[in-house]
């Protein structure tokens, strides 16, 4: 599945991460620059 946020799609895998990150007030650590880009976006911290 993809589920898209703005122009960029991300899967929902990658979508259920940032939203577990949030809800724990928890650091999301990824690979991934343009993931970390979307969840400081929505208020995560976020590094690669």
């Amino acid at each position: 599945m993809i589920s898209k946020l703005g122009n960029k799609e991300r899967t929902v895998y990658d979508m259920f991460y940032v939203v577990l990150a949030r809800r724990n007030n928890a650091v999301l650590v990824s690979r991934a620059p343009k993931l970390v880009k979307v969840a400081e976006k929505m208020g995560v911290e976020a590094f690669s």
